[in-house]
Formats: C-alpha cells, structure tokens, sequence
C-alpha cells in the first residue's frame, strides 16, 4: 500500500495549470505572516439608546411599592399579636375589677383567691389560660380567625368571640352573654 502525498501546489504561477490559490490569501488578503490582523467592526447601532437612569428608578419604585404592600399585609394580619390581661369582667352592663372579683371571691369563700386570665395571640393561633385558685385552672391553645377586628377562637366551648378596640388595644371577649375584657401587656 502505497501512501499518497498532498501535491496540491499553493503558488500562484499563472503558467502552471495545476496551481490553486493560497486559502489564507483569501481569507486574509495579501497580509505579511508577520503584520498583526486587526478586526475592526463596522456594526452601528441605528435604535436610540434609552436612559437607564429612568430604568433604575422605576425599578427601585417598584421594589418600594412591594415592600411597602407587603408591610401593610403583614401589619394587619398581626395587629392583634402579643399578650393580653385580663382586666375587667362586665356582668349586667356593671364592670368589676379583677381585684373586686378577689375581693368578693375571699369574703365568699374566707381564702385568698387569684383571679387570672391571658391570652398570647402569635399570627393565627392563641393560647388562652384561665386560673381561679382552688377552682379552675384551665390552658388551651386555639386556632383563630379574625376578620377586621373581630377575633373567633375555633376551638372552644362554648366558642368564644371577641371584638378588639385598637384606639386602647384592648379585646372584649363575650361569655354566656358577659364580657371579659383583656388589656394588651407586651
């Protein structure tokens, strides 16, 4: 087997029939192998370029505005968050004082009694407790739902209503036809 050889001539001789021209001559002119190659580009754009600065502004107002939405959205869905005391009982259309319930509680049962309540609402749940000494004690943790500012505590029995005042962050909680009423502490 017999290897065979390129024979392609590359000289450009016009008298020779079998010469080709040189590829690089074509592609790069009639360039020395020692003259750097420059490519110059002679693309323009012919669109108007735009401002960025109106771009980035519009940007930033944009984030600010989400920002800002989702603050609000956040805000009020945990305007009733924190701790509430309880304060005061209304029976009949009279309101008491946890103190005059302890009161009227020692003359009635002759004993020191504690009268507590709290409720810790966190977002969409509460843990509400209940503590009379020597009578009941009693914790629970509840899912709730408010709407505008009105707080229902699913899952209680009887189920439990409350109406809260933001002007003195207090919730009026309704019980058999009485009103508990908590004052916001944290």
């Amino acid at each position: 087997m017999e290897l065979k050889t390129n024979e392609t001539n590359y000289s450009y001789d016009a008298g020779v029939e079998k010469s080709y021209p040189n590829p690089n001559d074509t592609l790069f002119g009639d360039l020395d192998v020692d003259t750097p190659y420059k490519i110059t580009s002679t693309y323009t754009n012919t669109k108007p370029q735009k401002n960025n600065t109106t771009n980035i502004i519009v940007s930033v107002v944009i984030v600010i505005i989400c920002i800002g939405v989702i603050g609000l959205i956040y805000a009020q869905r945990h305007k009733f968050d924190g701790t509430y005391k309880l304060d005061r009982v209304e029976v009949d259309g009279v309101e008491y004082s946890t103190g005059q319930i302890e009161a009227a509680l020692f003359v009635q049962l002759g004993t020191h009694t504690t009268y507590d309540s709290e409720i810790k609402i966190n977002g969409k749940k509460a843990l509400v407790s209940f503590n009379i000494t020597g009578m009941m004690e009693e914790e629970f943790d509840t899912p709730i739902y408010i709407s505008g500012n009105t707080i229902e505590f699913k899952h209680t029995s009887p189920r439990l209503y409350g109406d809260y005042d933001p002007d003195t962050k207090e919730i009026y909680v309704e019980v058999n036809g009485n009103a508990l009423i908590y004052e916001k502490v944290d």
